[in-house]
């Protein structure tokens, strides 16, 4: 599982390294999706003064949901 950021080299990575031994037939990547990312109060964060920040959506849920526990 990669992100919009981190797929291409990924598989690069991989097919540098021979899949570490695995067939390559066997081996698949898929990218996530992302959600913007929220403060504690749910209000959207900026990445810039015109673009929402955004993470991959299983982190997103994550730091929200340890952000509700802290």
């Amino acid at each position: 599982m990669t992100s919009e950021h981190t797929g291409e080299p990924t598989e690069q990575f991989f097919a540098k390294n021979d899949y570490f031994g695995l067939d390559r037939k066997n081996v698949h990547f898929f990218e996530q999706n992302t959600m913007p990312c929220v403060d504690m109060n749910g209000k959207i964060l900026l990445e810039t003064k015109s673009s929402i920040a955004k993470a991959p959506g299983l982190t997103a849920i994550c730091l929200s949901i340890f952000s509700i526990l802290l």
